[in-house]
């Protein structure tokens, strides 16, 4: 299965990754473990619906059915379709607000991508002198150098491909936090559209970096300014490794066997074709009309064949068993990704036990509550970024904001369950056993003075009865 990858990460390594002069500017190895660099490239080629099984192979034509984008956008989606993220606060809150506005725009389809390769980084930047931009930048274009003891990871080079006319560049950025001291280093290389590093050139040769110094150090930074995400799933693919694994690492062999299932499937109908094998005496191409479907539908007995003039293939298809062996497998995906069963199955064809059902609905849910997690750390650490950024360049006044993040819940829990809870709430507000004010907060989703500003007065409720 590896071999392809194997050949390509090689010319990958070669093109993309520049060893020489990562190590030139920062004195130091890229991590890089071989295990996770096959695996990461395994993991991009199965996203793009090139896994190495989808080749030609003993006369079978498999292709990918996409399951590994299906995969992370299933989980993508809940996870971030109702996010709501605020920032409160004076003017440095509003400008803050306004950079993450313009990157919540991108985060679901980012998010995709960084479940699909195991990590993703947001980075801040300023541009047009006043301005901050936000990067997302994954496995090809950010290199882990260093982790701290906490897994913390506090040094990384950034690649950056720039297209001028006709020219392609390639920059470097190296980050490095040391004692509370924060070092950024830009190098500019001559590149081309692959990304390939040439010979080094002024910085300031480049559009948009004319004004930016080649080596900053910024005091008194408490962590890194990036915002790093990685899958909340244990790395099993290399334990000495600090980063994150593709949320479908598990099912790597499950999804080739979906892919070759399918393809099974597909050649049972194909095989299964009506045909009419006729002798050559009784043959005869239509005149006119659809000559493919004619030759689609007629064979013609051998030169042999002397007793039947033709004879019906219509063979009973078996796509039945085909289907229901799929949607095992698909099953068996759902539980290594941590999706509910019925995302990708059809719950019809596969049996399930009430608590089954239950067990894969909670699955689901603590799944997208450790992504979100996950998302809210990158979050607050690239809003801190920002706010440095603008604290050095002197944006926006310094001054205090608050962030608040709600995820929202009408995704990721049952509509049907939710009703109940609420007819339960109902009752024990009746009974006198729960206070009014908590029912509404939960049915209406406001906070506690909202609710009893809502409340109608008992004078008010008696009237109307």
């Amino acid at each position: 299965m590896f071999d392809m990858i194997k050949k390509f990460l090689g010319r990958w390594k070669k093109k993309m990754i520049p060893y020489d002069k990562i190590k030139e500017m920062t004195g130091e190895d890229i991590p890089f473990y071989m295990e996770m660099d096959r695996n990461t490239q395994l993991w991009h080629s199965m996203y793009i619906n090139r896994p190495p099984w989808s080749l030609k192979k003993d006369n079978r034509d498999i292709i990918s059915i996409g399951l590994p984008s299906a995969i992370t956008r299933e989980l993508a989606k809940p996870s971030v379709i109702e996010a709501v993220i605020t920032i409160q606060g004076g003017q440095k809150a509003a400008f803050i607000q306004q950079q993450i506005d313009d990157m919540m725009k991108e985060l679901r389809h980012n998010l995709e991508k960084g479940l699909a390769f195991g990590n993703m980084i947001y980075r801040p930047y300023l541009y047009d002198n006043y301005k901050i931009g936000v990067a997302c930048h994954f496995f090809d274009t950010f290199f882990p150098v260093a982790f701290d003891e906490r897994g913390v990871l506090t040094q990384v080079v950034f690649l950056q491909k720039i297209k001028i006319q006709s020219k392609w560049y390639a920059v470097l950025e190296y980050h490095k936090l040391e004692d509370g001291i924060y070092y950024i280093q830009s190098k500019a290389f001559l590149s081309d559209e692959h990304g390939l590093i040439g010979q080094e050139v002024p910085l300031k040769n480049i559009k948009g970096w004319k004004d930016i110094s080649e080596n900053i150090a910024i005091g008194g930074i408490e962590k890194p300014l990036f915002g790093f995400f990685k899958t909340p799933f244990g790395n099993n693919i290399d334990s000495c490794s600090n980063m994150g694994v593709s949320v479908y690492s598990s099912a790597i062999e499950l999804i080739k066997q979906a892919d070759e299932q399918w393809e099974a499937l597909q050649w049972e109908y194909k095989s299964g074709e009506r045909r009419l094998y006729v002798s050559p005496e009784a043959f005869q191409l239509p005149s006119q009309g659809n000559k493919a479907n004619f030759d689609r539908l007629y064979k013609q007995l051998g030169l042999e064949a002397k007793e039947d003039f033709f004879y019906e293939f219509s063979p009973e298809l078996r796509d039945s068993n085909f289907y229901n062996g799929l949607q095992s497998i698909y099953k068996m995906i759902e539980f290594n990704t941590g999706l509910s069963y019925g995302i990708l199955s059809d719950p019809q064809t596969v049996a399930m036990t009430a608590t089954e059902i239950e067990s894969s609905k909670q699955r689901m849910y603590a799944t997208v509550y450790d992504i979100q997690n996950a998302l809210e750390d990158t979050i607050r650490d690239l809003i801190y970024a920002i706010s440095v950024l603008a604290d050095l360049y002197q944006l926006v006044p310094n001054d205090e904001y608050e962030i608040s993040f709600d995820w929202g819940d009408g995704i990721i829990k049952d509509t049907q369950a939710q009703q109940e809870e609420l007819e339960h709430m109902r009752a024990d507000v009746a009974a006198g056993l729960l206070k009014p004010e908590i029912y509404i907060q939960r049915k209406y989703k406001v906070d506690e003075k909202t609710a009893k500003e809502m409340m109608a007065e008992q004078s008010e409720v008696t009237e109307v009865y």
